[in-house]
């Protein structure tokens, strides 16, 4: 029972597909199109060139800048590269040599502590 109206369409298709196929369909399909597609094409020029309008509204010049958003961002990144600057290692004020998650190894003074050579994080 679900095949017959299956073929049915099927069918149908078949007989209105060599019906259109024929020359003489053809050319009317075309002729239609082409009544119906040239007052678009008038319509589309006009569209694209339009009149001046006579009232013409003059702005002040103005400077457009950075945005905060992107200040603030740079301003992050230099700090934060001026602090890793500042944390490596020299011979002479100590520094990091190496960081991970829970170790940091390198030399640092503090007249509280002395020198530490290791810190852990917890």
């Amino acid at each position: 029972m679900r095949g017959l109206p299956l073929s049915v369409v099927l069918l149908a298709g078949l007989v209105h597909g060599a019906e259109t196929s024929s020359p003489a369909m053809r050319e009317k399909l075309r002729a239609r199109l082409a009544e119906t597609v040239a007052p678009l094409a008038t319509v589309r020029s006009a569209e694209q060139s339009p009149e001046p309008a006579s009232d013409v509204l003059v702005l002040e010049p103005f400077v457009v800048t950075e945005s905060r958003g992107v200040r603030e961002l740079e301003k992050v990144l230099a700090d934060d590269r001026q602090r890793q600057e500042a944390g490596r290692f020299t011979a002479t004020k100590g520094g990091t040599i190496y960081r991970s998650e829970r170790v940091e190894l390198g030399s640092w003074w503090s007249p509280l502590t002395g020198w530490q050579l290791l810190k852990f994080k917890w």
